[in-house]
C-alpha cells in the first residue's frame, strides 16, 4: 500500500491497544536533573560511583583498587563542568555531543550538559568520519566531549568540514600542549560562574523539553535521531525503579559495561543515580569477569551471548578436569530446578521430587556455588536484552541461583517497553508491560515501515517540535507518544 498524502514516509497503524498505568507521579519534578539533586539532598555522603584508582583498570587477576565517589562529590564535579559550559557559551537548548567509551566521566559530562539545559547527543567513539559529519550537520552542537584528544581532533576536523563552530573537550588526562583542551581548562573557565546562575540554568528546562537525541543504529535504513524528553527519562527511571524494588535499592550495586551511547545503558545509569545504587563503569567487557570478584555486584545487565559464554566456560572447565559427564548431569539438574522454581511461582505449594532435591544440593556444592562465586557471590538478578534468550538458558541460571529477567525495548521507548518481573515465569517474560506504557491504534501513533517505531503515550505537545537543523534530508516523523523521531 503506498503512503498516504499526509504520511509521506509510509507507516502502519498500531492495531492492538495495550497499556499499563504509571506507578509514579512526575508532577513534582522540573526536569530529569531533579533526580540527582533529590538524591544529593537526601543522602549526600552515600557512595554513588566506584572508579578505578589512578593506577588504572584492574588487571587480569582482578587486582586494582576502586575509589568511592559520593553523591556530593559527583554533584560538585558536575556543577564545575556545567559552569565551564556556561562560561564558554553553551546556551539553553544547545546540543552537546558526547563521544567516549563507557566511563565515570561520561556520566559527569551527561549531567553537566543537562544542568545547563543543553540537549545531549551521544555517538559511539568508534563512529566513522561520515557518521560524525552527519550528526554534526544535523544537530549543530555548540560543544563536544571526546573520549581522548585524538578523537577530539577528529570531531574538530569534522566540524570544519560542515562549517560548524564548536568547542571540544577531551575527557582523558593527556599532557598539556594537546590541540584539544582537557577538563581542567573547562573547570578553570567556569570559575567565575555563580551557584545562583547555575541553579537558574539547571531549573530552566521543563519536563517536555528535549533532553537528548539518540541516533538509532540504522539497521533498517539511515540512522534516525529519537528526540527523548526530560519526561521520558524521568518517567522511565522512576517507574522502572518502582516496578523493580527487589533489584534497584541503596544496598545494591552494578557494573555498567554497556555503551552509554545506547539508551539502555543510559537509562540504567540514571536509575542507579536516582535510587542510590552504586555504579562502576568498565569500557572493556573483557575486564568484567576480573572485576566481578572485586566489586561483587548484586545486579548486571547483559546480552544472552554473555550468559552463553559463562555457561560455556563452566562446561569447558569441567571438560578439562575430565568431568564432562558430571557437568552434563549438573546442567540438566539446573534446568529442572529452574523449571521447578517457575512452577512454584505459579503454585506456591509445588514441591520438587526428592531425587531432584538431592541432585540439586549435590551439584550446588560441586558447581553452582562456584559459578556464583565467579560472578562475585552477591549477584541476585541478571537482566538480559538485545537478542533472543533461549528459555533453557534462562532456566539454567535460575536453577543455579541467579534469576534472569528478560526485557525488550527500543531507542524510541527510552529503553524498556516490556520486561519480566522477579518471580515471574519464563512464559510471562515477554508479556509484562513496563509501567506508564501504552500502544494504541490512532492516526498520530504509527510505526513506520522505514523502521521508526512508536512509543508509549505519556502526553507531549500537540505539535511536533521545531527541528534543530535542516541539514538532514530525512523527514521528521513524530508520534503522539513518549518520543519523537527525527
Amino acid at each position: 500500500m503506498p503512503p498516504a498524502a499526509d504520511d509521506p514516509v509510509g507507516s502502519s497503524p498500531i492495531e492492538a491497544v495495550s497499556s499499563s498505568p504509571p506507578l509514579v507521579d512526575l508532577s513534582g519534578l522540573t526536569n530529569v536533573t531533579d533526580l540527582v539533586m533529590r538524591r544529593w539532598r537526601h543522602a549526600p555522603d552515600h557512595v554513588a560511583f566506584e572508579t578505578p584508582a589512578a593506577s588504572g583498570e584492574p588487571d587480569s587477576a582482578g587486582h586494582g583498587a576502586w575509589e568511592p565517589i559520593t553523591t556530593r562529590a559527583f554533584v560538585e564535579e558536575v556543577s564545575a563542568w556545567a559552569k565551564g559550559l556556561i562560561a564558554t557559551g553553551v546556551e539553553h537548548g544547545d546540543a552537546v555531543l558526547i563521544a567516549a567509551p563507557t566511563q565515570y566521566r561520561w556520566a559527569v559530562a551527561d549531567f553537566a550538559a543537562l544542568f545547563v539545559g543543553a540537549v545531549v547527543v551521544p555517538i559511539y567513539e568508534t563512529s566513522v568520519d561520515a557518521h560524525i559529519d552527519a550528526v554534526l550537520a544535523d544537530m549543530r552542537p555548540a560543544a563536544a566531549f571526546a573520549g581522548d584528544r585524538a578523537l577530539g581532533a577528529r570531531i574538530a576536523a569534522a566540524a570544519n568540514r560542515v562549517a560548524l563552530s564548536i568547542r571540544v573537550w577531551g575527557l582523558d588526562d593527556a599532557s598539556d600542549g594537546a590541540s584539544v583542551p582537557g577538563i581542567a581548562e573547562l573547570v578553570v573557565a567556569g570559575a567565575e560562574v555563580s551557584d545562583d546562575e547555575l541553579e537558574a540554568r539547571r531549573r530552566g528546562a521543563t519536563l517536555d523539553d528535549v533532553a537528548t537525541v539518540v541516533y538509532t543504529s540504522g539497521t533498517t535504513g539511515e540512522p534516525k535521531g529519537a528526540l527523548i524528553t526530560h519526561r521520558n527519562l524521568a518517567g522511565q527511571v522512576l517507574n522502572t525503579a518502582a516496578a523493580y524494588r527487589e533489584v534497584v535499592r541503596e544496598t545494591g550495586n552494578t557494573i555498567l559495561f554497556l555503551p552509554l551511547t545506547h539508551v539502555l545503558g543510559r537509562a540504567l545509569q540514571l536509575i542507579c543515580v536516582s535510587e542510590g545504587m552504586r555504579v562502576a563503569h568498565l569500557s572493556n567487557p573483557k575486564d568484567v569477569v576480573a572485576a566481578l570478584r572485586v566489586l561483587r555486584p548484586t545486579f548486571l545487565v547483559v546480552v544472552p551471548r554473555v550468559l552463553e559464554k559463562i555457561q560455556g566456560a563452566a562446561e569447558a572447565s569441567a571438560r578439562e578436569k575430565h568431568l564432562s559427564g558430571v557437568w552434563s548431569a549438573a546442567a540438566r539438574t539446573a534446568v529442572e530446578w529452574g523449571a521447578h522454581l517457575e512452577e512454584r511461582d505459579r503454585d506456591p505449594g509445588a514441591r520438587p521430587a526428592l531425587v531432584l532435591r538431592i541432585r540439586h544440593a549435590l551439584f550446588d556444592r560441586l558447581f553452582f556455588g562456584r559459578l556464583r562465586a565467579v560472578m562475585g557471590g552477591r549477584l541476585e538478578y541478571l537482566l538480559s536484552g538485545a537478542a533472543t534468550l533461549h528459555p533453557e538458558l534462562a532456566l539454567f541460571f535460575r536453577g543455579i541461583g541467579v534469576p534472569v529477567i528478560e526485557g525488550y525495548g527500543l531507542t524510541e521507548t527510552t529503553a524498556p517497553l516490556v520486561g519480566g518481573r522477579p518471580g515471574s515465569s519464563a512464559r510471562a517474560r515477554s508479556d509484562a508491560r513496563c509501567p506508564a506504557t501504552v500502544s494504541r491504534s490512532a492516526p498520530a501513533a504509527r510505526c513506520s515501515r522505514a523502521g521508526s517505531a512508536c512509543s508509549p503515550d505519556t502526553g507531549i505537545p500537540s505539535t511536533p517540535p521545531p527541528r534543530s537543523s535542516t541539514a538532514t534530508s530525512a523527514p521528521e516523523i513524530w508520534a503522539r507518544s513518549t518520543t519523537r523521531v527525527r
